[in-house]
């Protein structure tokens, strides 16, 4: 079933503008927020419980406006099992960039209407329909509101809405869509809008054949431990073991490559002089590898 992220999280408002949109031609590349907010969304995947007590820090950072109770989250985020890393797929990336651009303009959620500019399908189905995706369609998550990549993130996560206990949405969809483990590749898209400071974000799962190796490649410049904008490093090579499949790191830093079989081996990645060797286990689960060369 789809995800959603309701109105309870921001979605609807009037705009005192029209953006008129035109799908792109081609599959887009993430962005810096895009590639961000990935992380995110893997470290939830990773550890659910550790990630659930790190974001009732942030309740203060992204209060709601709405009673949520963090104990009864942080308690659900206890019982939820690790899953897989998901990878962006190009192809993704581009159906949930143009319903992000769709929902900014004209301030609605998951639906679109024919009759308005930058229409490309009523459903996430019909949208990656219209990118010629060839995988299986999963779920969708949809905000309009996100400050941040981590605001997005927090607001997925918690799920916060009317019709459920502890100030949280009823089903949870959100969240669950996030940690659904037969999902494999994302797209992700954020577009900022022209009315606020604010970021629009879709989230398009679905399911590939096969088994890939996503990451990012970075440069921690202003020493946080962690992948900032700006910081991604492009152009660096990613070789499996056997040559057959090779990629470079988009300019935010993020890479995709899928791997030739579900055997065990490895991924070379180079950027100049400096190289990394990444070794993954046989088996049909991805790998997700984050690299941070020294700053200077």
């Amino acid at each position: 079933m789809p995800c959603s992220m309701r109105p309870p999280l921001g979605l609807c408002g009037s705009l005192g503008f029209v953006l008129v949109l035109a799908a792109p031609s081609a599959a887009l590349e993430p962005n810096d927020f895009e590639t961000a907010s990935l992380i995110h969304l893997n470290r939830l995947r990773a550890d659910p419980s550790a990630e659930g007590h790190a974001l009732t820090l942030l309740k203060e950072r992204y209060d709601p406006g709405i009673a949520v109770d963090y104990a009864l989250f942080a308690t659900e985020m206890d019982s939820y099992q690790a899953a897989p890393p998901v990878v962006f797929d190009p192809t993704l990336i581009t159906a949930a960039r143009n319903h992000s651009f769709y929902m900014a303009a004209h301030a609605i959620g998951h639906g679109e209407d024919p009759d308005q500019a930058g229409f490309t399908g009523r459903d996430l189905s019909e949208r990656l329909d219209y990118v010629m995706f060839r995988g299986t369609t999963g779920g969708e998550n949809v905000f309009r509101d996100a400050e941040d990549p981590l605001h997005g993130h927090f607001a997925f996560t918690v799920d916060w809405g009317p019709g459920g206990t502890g100030g949280m949405q009823s089903d949870r969809g959100h969240r669950l869509c996030m940690l659904r483990p037969r999902y494999n590749v994302v797209g992700i898209g954020a577009v900022q809008r022209n009315d606020a400071p604010r970021w629009a974000i879709s989230h398009a799962f679905a399911i590939m054949p096969g088994r890939f190796i996503g990451g990012v490649v970075y440069r921690d410049t202003n020493h946080n431990g962690t992948y900032d904008a700006g910081e991604g490093l492009g152009r660096a090579q990613v070789i499996t073991s056997d040559a057959a499949l090779t990629a470079s790191s988009w300019a935010s830093g993020a890479f995709s490559c899928q791997l030739p079989s579900r055997g065990a081996g490895r991924v070379v990645l180079q950027l100049g002089d400096d190289q990394q060797i990444v070794e993954y286990q046989a088996g049909i689960l991805n790998h997700w590898f984050e690299w941070c060369l020294t700053a200077p």
